[in-house]
């Protein structure tokens, strides 16, 4: 983790900031081989 500078740390906050995470529900899904795949529903009336 050091000497890393920091750059790397902003990454993946920047490109979640135009995506609302409140209105996005994550749920996994069992798929027919038993593995749980992440399935992102979007909330509309999330406040």
């Amino acid at each position: 983790m050091a000497g890393k500078k920091g750059a790397k740390k902003t990454v993946g906050k920047a490109r979640k900031g135009d995506i609302k995470k409140a209105v996005m529900k994550l749920s996994y899904v069992q798929k027919d081989n038993g593995a749980y795949a992440p399935k992102y529903e979007r909330v509309e009336d999330a406040e």
